[in-house]
């Protein structure tokens, strides 16, 4: 679980603060969908 976490959602973005990280964690886990970052 948690490779597939770090490899889907964690390496590919930076969080500005600890509860963007904490959000995009929840959302990973209740979608299954990782949250991609708008720029």
């Amino acid at each position: 679980f948690f490779a597939t976490l770090k490899k889907d959602l964690i390496h590919r973005r930076r969080f500005k603060t600890r509860e963007e990280a904490k959000i995009a964690i929840i959302n990973y886990i209740e979608t299954g969908i990782t949250v991609k970052e708008v720029t």
